[in-house]
């Protein structure tokens, strides 16, 4: 029996979704066989045939609601899954044309219209995309007064795409108007998009450093929120609790709170048990979810308009929360307990888990992103790891076999070997600079200070706020639509960096960088090339170029706003670092006060060896007082290097430099002022240097006294 028009619309529409349905279904196996990709495009093909013979074959036969979702179905899957943005863009004018017709095909026409921004926005040659930024302005000026959630989500939509455009002051003033515009009426149709704008705010503050309390402020209103209201917290997909989890651990993190943090990977640990016995929950395999927006048309008549939201797949999820657990351990890898490495080698090993698993339904795109997202991943990881093990110190050669250094070794030669997609340096050249730091520090720590220099100058010169050619504008020819995309990534964005003394790690560099140019100043300094010698040009030029950048260096650490550290801690690290450098940089200082110190005890848990440093220096620049007598002024000064020796003991790195140098101090000091130490008290510091004695070393003082 022959079917009537309608049936063979309806054939056509079921077959087109079956054919992607089907192609989606090869989405693993197209990474791996060229076969497979030539079969996954001929189902697509197909499905576009099927839509594209219903808008042309039997356009006559179609209804405008029915002609309308056409247009849509076949825009869509022309821009996700083809590259003809233009065919695309044109059903989505016919599309938004048809809808113009009838008040009755108001929802349909706003999907169709945020359809055409993505599309427009992809395709967009204008400088800061100005064209698809009108286009975006006149929707939201076309917004009926009584639909209020379109024009919150017409804002978010405006501070995703075209944030990177606005200074850090404009896109929290952005934010703020969304969430304010939202909380005017907060119910069960823009929840779960006012917990997301929520989310993307407290996000936000800590890209910028804002202070911790203001943070933990915005984020406890949106805790109360949650907490207050169990009715509107039910509605909300399980990924959105599970993003408010983790960003509350990474804010405890930021304070430094040790304990709390702890607590809180309890409550984590918890929910993320609960959650994989749950499979009603449908996260699982997909790393999409889906939020409705409550919406009116035109005839004030109600309906939800579904969006989908790219996040983590539910052992994406599992693997994210180990790395931040081990992250949060970092500061303390001083202490030799490995908690660090243990938690990022359990993140690690989840994530190859999943690169063996054969994922369900899900296109080639999507399915990049997602395998360039754990790749991503797992570089952080083995790069955090080898700064743990860096600072516990037990990385003192780069071994290839080490799991964490072998991904690391082979992306450098893959990177330097022009061996990646354009794809994936959008992902990838965010990491340049931290492994490049990385290095840095490895040949610090192993005495190679030309080449840890070399690489700190490089990501100085990747984070300048001077243009160069390491720019992000000038490696991509579009950093706008690189950033968009990072962002997707879960990244930063290029465009969202801050650049110079703005930069922690471009601050950091810095730091260390010093540290190396003082110490090259001392040793040409100890080895001066007389006026007559044939090597006096050269010694001249490389004192010169030292003292130049010493100079540019110091005058950088001046300029640092130490305020501007979001936590207590952070600030604290940071002033006494640059005391420290100050003194080594300036020999004239005046000696430490107690004034300088009256902070101290709030950093010795996190990095003693700096307070161990402090401590040295006071020693080392203090003054005898005639006020007082001359046993005090001795016992202050050994007080003050025993102080530096106890800090310094508390890492387990060695060689204990610092604790050495110090307990070198007090045996001077006794030995200078023998009358008021006894014979047990010199064999006592003699027997901790030589416990404390870098291999091959003998003390100079230590051997003309026996």
């Amino acid at each position: 029996m022959p079917f009537d028009s309608q049936q063979k619309i309806t054939l056509l529409i079921n077959a087109s979704d079956h054919l992607l349905e089907n192609a989606h279904k090869f989405g693993y196996s197209t990474f791996k066989s060229q076969s497979r990709l030539n079969t996954y495009n001929r189902y697509i093909k197909s499905s576009l045939n099927c839509l594209i013979t219903l808008v042309t074959t039997y356009k006559s036969s179609l209804d405008t609601s029915t002609e309308s979702k056409l247009c849509y179905k076949l825009a869509q899957l022309l821009f996700s899954e083809t590259s003809c943005f233009d065919l695309a863009l044109e059903y989505c004018t016919r599309g938004i044309q048809i809808c113009a017709r009838s008040g009755d095909l108001y929802r349909t026409k706003i999907r169709l219209e945020l359809l055409s921004f993505e599309i427009q926005y992809r395709e967009d040659r204008s400088f800061g995309r100005k064209s698809t930024l009108k286009y975006l302005n006149t929707l939201f000026d076309q917004v009926p007064e009584f639909s209020p959630n379109l024009r919150s989500y017409l804002l978010f939509v405006k501070y995703r795409y075209f944030g990177m455009n606005f200074s850090e002051e404009q896109r929290v003033t952005l934010l703020e108007t969304c969430m304010n515009d939202i909380a005017k009426l907060v119910n069960g149709e823009n929840f779960s998009l006012y917990c997301l704008v929520q989310l993307e705010y407290v996000k936000e503050l800590l890209n910028q450093h804002k202070p911790i309390g203001n943070i933990r402020a915005a984020f406890e209103r949106l805790q109360y929120k949650l907490e207050s209201d169990d009715a509107l917290s039910c509605l909300l997909p399980v990924q959105i609790r599970a993003s408010v989890l983790l960003l509350d651990f990474i804010i405890l993190s930021q304070e430094n709170n040790l304990e709390d943090s702890k607590s809180k990977i309890v409550i984590i640990s918890g929910f993320i048990k609960k959650i994989s016995q749950d499979p009603s929950n449908g996260w699982g395999q997909n790393s999409k979810f889906r939020i409705d927006i409550g919406l009116q048309d035109l005839h004030n008549h109600s309906f939800r308009m579904p969006l989908d939201v790219s996040w983590l797949t539910s052992k994406e999820f599992v693997a994210l929360a180990y790395f931040y657990f081990g992250v949060s351990y970092l500061p303390k890898s001083w202490d030799g307990h490995n908690r660090t490495e243990k938690l990022l080698f359990r993140c690690q090993t989840i994530l190859e888990k999943l690169d063996q698993e054969r994922i369900g339904v899900i296109s080639p795109v999507d399915l990049e992103k997602n395998v360039l997202g754990r790749r991503l991943m797992s570089l952080l990881i083995n790069s955090y790891a080898i700064l743990s093990s860096m600072q516990s110190g037990h990385l003192k050669e780069r071994d290839v076999d080490n799991p964490f250094n072998k991904q690391i070794v082979q992306f450098i030669e893959d990177y330097d070997g022009s061996k990646f997609s354009s794809q994936e340096l959008v992902v990838y050249h965010k990491m340049v600079p931290i492994l490049f730091y990385l290095w840095a520090l490895y040949y610090q720590q192993n005495g190679d200070f030309n080449r840890a220099k070399y690489y700190y100058l490089k990501v100085r010169e990747l984070h300048s706020s001077i243009h160069n050619e390491l720019s992000a504008e000038e490696f991509f020819s579009d950093s706008m639509m690189v950033t968009f995309l990072q962002l997707g990534s879960g990244l930063s964005g290029s465009m969202f960096e801050s650049k110079g003394l703005k930069s922690e790690l471009y601050v950091v560099c810095t730091l260390n960088l010093l540290s190396i140019v003082l110490y090259e100043l001392f040793v040409l300094r100890e080895n001066a090339v007389l006026q007559t010698d044939s090597g006096y040009k050269q010694y001249i030029g490389k004192l010169s170029d030292s003292l130049n950048l010493k100079d540019l260096l110091t005058k950088e650490l001046q300029n640092i706003d130490i305020s501007k550290k979001s936590s207590t801690t952070d600030k604290l690290l940071l002033r006494y670092t640059i005391l420290c450098l100050e003194y080594a940089a300036d020999e004239s200082k005046e000696c430490l006060t107690d004034k300088d110190f009256q902070d101290i005890d709030e950093i010795s848990h996190i990095s003693p060896f700096l307070v161990s440093v402090m401590y040295y220096i006071a020693g080392k620049t203090f003054k005898f007082s005639r006020l007082r007598p001359e046993v005090d002024n001795i016992n202050s000064r050994v007080k003050l290097f025993s102080k530096s020796y106890q800090e310094s003991m508390k890492s387990l790195a060695h060689p204990n430099m610092i604790g050495y140098m110090s307990t070198l101090q007090i045996y001077s000091i006794i030995r200078s002022y023998r009358n008021y130490f006894d014979e047990k008290q010199l064999c006592a510091v003699e027997q901790q240097l030589k416990e404390l004695r870098p291999m091959g070393r003998e003390d100079s003082n230590v051997k003309q006294e026996k």
